[in-house]
């Protein structure tokens, strides 16, 4: 997907004038007529009716989106109870993050029309390269690195490493020289950063850093790097999305949270990105359409771009399940999703870390406790349901042997005999 446009809707006024503009006023997403495997581009996106706002990583409030009840706990073990050791792959894998820069922001969205079903040029990027094994390929001498499938690590990342001390957390305490929210010049960027098209060293770092977050509690949720794809079905249209990772049940895996990463500095591909995620949580939601879960703040993205993480809240209501939905009036007011992007969270910089961390780790708990109490509902609805059950049984066992009720069968009986003669 390419795109020259610059900016995102962050209200409805806006929504309507670039709706206007890209002439899809009498459009909807339900009737777009599209060639097998085309691109997700721009119009497709404001069909969709997304709206993006941003908020500042030092100024996230826990209470918007649900959260306030866990970050206390979490900020008390991240900073009690989290060994620095879990940390060194994480490290290492964040170092080497720093150190890639590239403009590319791949985007893996096709669309079909519902009656086609070709899917040879997702197959195709599938396909691992020669040199770049794929993502479920058996690990190797050259990428296992201390239990974790690995690309190359660059000799002076490991030198650097070597030189850790695991005893002491001052590497969160550190400030990178580039710890400057600006973005400043692409000429200056370019220097600061070689050049680098593999997102496997970003997906890597970010994925092993949540893990690293979680190794010591027994959860039955777990941080994955495997690439899970998502199917978005309207009347004439359908997408397909993958993702980078996400945050999954072990048993049942069911999905919590998506990851998404690229090697290129988010706000140097911004509108391309937000496209893409917008898809991704389209396409999440519209899976769990028949058990939504409307709880504020559940549906979220942990996106990295090189060494930035952001995390990005999604908010919607019954209005926009029916317009996913396909059943939504003519009359019905216009419902939309907003995707509130917070950040970014600078991996070398120990403040940001600092703030992060807790707020990682409070969702994945909250996650966690969210499935308990889901799980315990179908259990007890699957208890309400066999005593239903046998509480029929037990009625039409009684009708069997009940006096009267033999007498009434007699008497049907009877009355059909007559009637057939």
């Amino acid at each position: 997907m390419v795109t020259n446009r610059t900016k995102i809707p962050h209200s409805e006024t806006k929504w309507r004038e670039m709706i206007t503009a890209e002439g899809l006023a009498d459009s909807s997403i339900h009737t777009e007529q599209l060639a097998s495997a085309s691109k997700f581009e721009f119009r497709h996106f404001l069909l969709l009716r997304v709206l993006w706002k941003s908020i500042p990583g030092r100024v996230f409030d826990p209470k918007q989106f649900d959260l306030a009840d866990w970050i206390a706990p979490a900020k008390e073990i991240f900073g009690g109870q989290i060994k620095e050791g879990n940390f060194f792959l994480a490290k290492l894998f964040q170092l080497e993050a720093a150190s890639i820069q590239s403009k590319e922001a791949d985007i893996d969205i096709y669309l079909s029309p519902v009656s086609s079903r070709t899917r040879q040029k997702l197959q195709q990027k599938d396909q691992p390269q020669e040199g770049n094994p794929g993502p479920h390929a058996t690990p190797t001498k050259s990428n296992w690195v201390g239990g974790v499938v690995s690309p190359h690590v660059d000799e002076e990342v490991l030198d650097d490493i070597k030189h850790l001390n695991l005893d002491d957390s001052s590497w969160l305490d550190q400030t990178s020289p580039f710890t400057n929210d600006s973005p400043g010049p692409e000429e200056l960027l370019s220097e600061m950063y070689p050049r680098s098209k593999d997102e496997q060293i970003v997906n890597t770092a970010l994925v092993n850093f949540l893990k690293a977050l979680t190794a010591h509690f027994d959860l039955s949720s777990d941080w994955t790097i495997h690439r899970k794809a998502f199917k978005a079905k309207f009347h004439n249209t359908e997408y397909e999305a993958r993702l980078d990772g996400y945050l999954g049940g072990k048993a049942s895996g069911e999905v919590r949270a998506l990851i998404e990463v690229k090697s290129a500095l988010r706000r140097m591909k911004s509108v391309p990105i937000r496209i893409q995620e917008s898809a991704q949580m389209v396409a999440w939601i519209k899976e769990t359409l028949a058990t939504p879960r409307m709880l504020p703040g559940r549906h979220f993205h942990v996106s990295k771009g090189r060494h930035e993480i952001w995390l990005i809240f999604a908010e919607y209501d019954e209005g926009y399940l029916k317009f996913l939905a396909g059943e939504e009036k003519a009359d019905d007011p216009l419902s939309f999703m907003t995707m509130y992007e917070v950040g970014p969270f600078n991996t070398q910089d120990g403040s940001h870390m600092g703030r992060l961390g807790p707020i990682l780790l409070a969702l994945t708990l909250r996650a966690d406790h969210d499935r308990q109490i889901e799980e315990a509902k179908d259990a007890d609805q699957a208890r309400l349901a066999a005593l239903t059950q046998q509480g029929k049984q037990t009625q039409v066992e009684q009708m069997h042997t009940n006096p009267t009720h033999r007498v009434e069968k007699g008497r049907l009986a009877k009355k059909l005999r007559e009637v057939q003669s």
